[in-house]
């Protein structure tokens, strides 16, 4: 488990020093192993609010950027136009 620790540390902070994010805090990430036991994947799920579609973007980018070798699950919802 301390691997997904430091997985979602790392990508929550990318996210946190991001300037252009609007509210980090706003934004939960989690991590899991999902598949056949012998080719589990790790992902990483992206939830929360977000200001625009930009920064669902965004935000699954530094996702995948900070877990190169995970699927990024991005639940991330803009407000309804």
């Amino acid at each position: 488990m301390a691997d997904f620790d430091d997985l979602i540390n790392t990508v929550r902070i990318a996210i946190q020093e991001d300037p252009t994010i609007t509210d980090p805090t706003k934004i939960m990430v989690s991590a899991r192993k999902e598949g056949p036991i012998f080719r589990k994947q790790t992902v990483v799920q992206l939830d929360g609010a977000v200001k625009n579609a930009a920064e669902v973007n965004k935000i699954g980018d530094i996702a995948a950027r900070k877990a190169p070798n995970a699927r990024i699950e991005n639940n991330l919802t803009p407000p309804k136009e």
